[in-house]
């Protein structure tokens, strides 16, 4: 053959062998969208020997998950693997992870948002933690590729699905007292039982405070005061005790 020939067909060989092996390195930013390795081979049809967990199912934003990719049988080890969280049939990943031993972050359309192997060493299981997204995004799964060797792999491995928990909003109650408005967050409070001249209330309330006039009174607690306890007592006789919208207050009848 003619040397000139001969040393391009070196050349397509070793291109081609490139082409089809596994990048022990774990650079697969190539596989970003497909998550299939470019290996020369077929995804495995049997059910995979590796399992995706999450140390819960919910998220809110920006919250850190655990992640964990484990063989099934605690034996079966893995070579290399790719790492996603989507959101139903989309290609595009969400959130961002963070890494610990064995593994690496790439970057397919935003910073750290994958994760794969460092090394062709086998291993049995890995650990990352996925950090949420800022917003809801509805049907998120983690979904991975385990490579278990270059011509054997398992592609579309994924988690139970995350939903999205809102925070919870504080209450607020506006209470009207003669021409004077507030409007107070209400926290439940729990006050020991303890005399007051005999006009303890019995029963558990929520502590507000209303702007006063001399007619108007502060409750705090289990107990109804006004200007002195004196006035506390002429109220209770007069029954000034009133209640409206579960806001207890006294007012000089």
């Amino acid at each position: 053959m003619d040397p000139l020939l001969q040393n391009i067909a070196i050349l397509l060989i070793a291109s081609f062998h490139n082409c089809i092996y596994a990048y022990p390195n774990g650079q697969v930013t190539d596989s970003c969208n497909t998550m299939i390795p470019i290996h020369g081979a077929s995804t495995q049809t049997t059910t995979s020997p590796y399992t995706l967990s999450l140390a819960k199912n919910t998220y809110s934003s920006g919250e850190n998950i655990a992640v964990t990719l484990s063989s099934t049988t605690g034996t079966t080890q893995f070579k290399g693997f790719l790492i996603q969280a989507r959101s139903g049939s989309t290609s595009t990943p969400v959130g961002s992870f963070k890494i610990s031993a064995n593994a690496q972050t790439l970057t397919c359309s935003s910073s750290a948002d994958s994760v794969s192997h460092i090394s062709g060493s086998g291993k049995t299981s890995i650990q990352v933690t996925w950090v949420a997204p800022s917003s809801n995004i509805a049907d998120i799964q983690i979904r991975a590729t385990i490579v278990q060797t270059e011509k054997t792999f398992w592609t579309n491995v994924v988690s139970s699905k995350i939903a999205y928990v809102a925070p919870a909003s504080s209450a607020t109650s506006s209470t009207t007292v003669g021409n004077s408005t507030s409007a107070t967050t209400v926290t439940t409070t729990t006050t020991k039982n303890q005399a007051n001249s005999g006009f303890q209330m019995t029963d558990e309330l929520k502590s507000v405070v209303i702007s006063c006039t001399r007619h108007e009174y502060l409750m705090r607690g289990f107990y109804c005061w006004g200007n002195n306890q004196e006035d506390a007592e002429e109220t209770m006789r007069k029954g000034g005790v009133t209640t409206a919208n579960n806001l207890r207050y006294c007012q000089i009848n």
